[in-house]
């Protein structure tokens, strides 16, 4: 039982990964890891239907960018 819970657990990191970005901005494909992972543990948010697009934005990255450049 052990190893079953210690595989579950890379398992849930290995899909979390591209969760994180190196530049700030928010990547669909990290956007989807994040569903992925919590769907795993929430019986809710894996049956709902969300729109991933409308869950974040890179507005603010975008803005500091030209502030910066």
């Amino acid at each position: 039982m052990e190893a079953s819970k210690s595989m579950q657990g890379r398992a849930a990191d290995a899909a979390a990964i591209p969760m994180y970005s190196t530049t700030g901005r928010m990547d669909p494909k990290g956007a989807t890891a994040v569903l992925t992972v919590f769907s795993q543990s929430s019986p809710d948010v894996a049956k709902a239907n969300i729109d991933l697009s409308k869950t974040y934005t890179n507005q603010f990255v975008d803005q500091a960018l030209k502030a910066t450049n």
